[in-house]
């Protein structure tokens, strides 16, 4: 379903060429559930924009379905996010002042739905994340975890075919899994604990820009 080859990306910093990701390569099977393990700086976040569709690689192709979204026109690209990839980042990118309905609609108006058909599904994806009974309430004052629980709702509304989730506190984790389970999704989660990491089908560890297969414990 998704393959990295070769994947590398670097930032700017003071005019000098910071490696990010080294030759990142990756096959992930439809449905599977992985989480990328690694302490901090070790990449993780880029390589999140990365499956994501956020960013191009600097190098490396990105292939979704067998098309490459590193070579696709800015047009093409948009939609794929929109229709194909659910994306949930930390912190959760929410609008405090729109309710949590609106803000899951987002991502519905991003692919052109009409706003009478957004909010049914928008609620849907509200009581699908156990949130539908603050419906009318606004982000501001959420917890942690229920921030998560909003911006998941606004990335399953689209019914997308993957989903990548940035540092899912336990209870967001928990409902992860069920959700994966009903709607076979593709689960890619990315976090900083190996507690976490472990209750994957498939553990990948981060580290200095480079991707291994395996805990980081048994990679180090």
């Amino acid at each position: 379903m998704f393959d990295l080859d070769g994947v590398t990306q670097a930032r700017n910093d003071g005019g000098r060429r910071v490696p990010v990701l080294e030759n990142v390569t990756l096959h992930l099977p439809a449905g599977q559930y992985v989480a990328v393990n690694g302490p901090a700086g070790a990449g993780r976040s880029a390589l999140v924009k990365i499956l994501a569709g956020l960013e191009r690689p600097a190098s490396g192709s990105v292939k979704l379905g067998g098309e490459d979204l590193a070579a696709m026109t800015d047009k093409r690209l948009a939609q794929v996010r929109a229709r194909e990839i659910g994306v949930v980042r930390d912190p959760p990118d929410l609008r405090d002042a729109l309710t949590l309905t609106e803000n899951a609609e987002v991502s519905l108006a991003r692919l052109g739905v009409a706003a009478v058909s957004r909010r049914p599904w928008a609620v849907a994806a509200l009581a699908a994340v156990g949130l539908v009974d603050r419906s009318d309430r606004t982000p501001a004052r959420l917890s942690k975890g229920d921030r998560q629980r909003v911006a998941l709702a606004r990335a399953l509304a689209p019914e997308p075919r993957l989903l990548v989730v940035e540092e899912p506190t336990e209870d967001v984790m928990t409902l992860l899994e069920r959700l994966r389970r009903e709607r076979a999704l593709t689960l890619v989660v990315t976090t900083r604990h190996e507690r976490i990491a472990a209750r994957a089908e498939r553990v990948l560890t981060l580290h200095g820009g480079r991707l291994r297969e395996g805990a980081l414990a048994r990679v180090a």
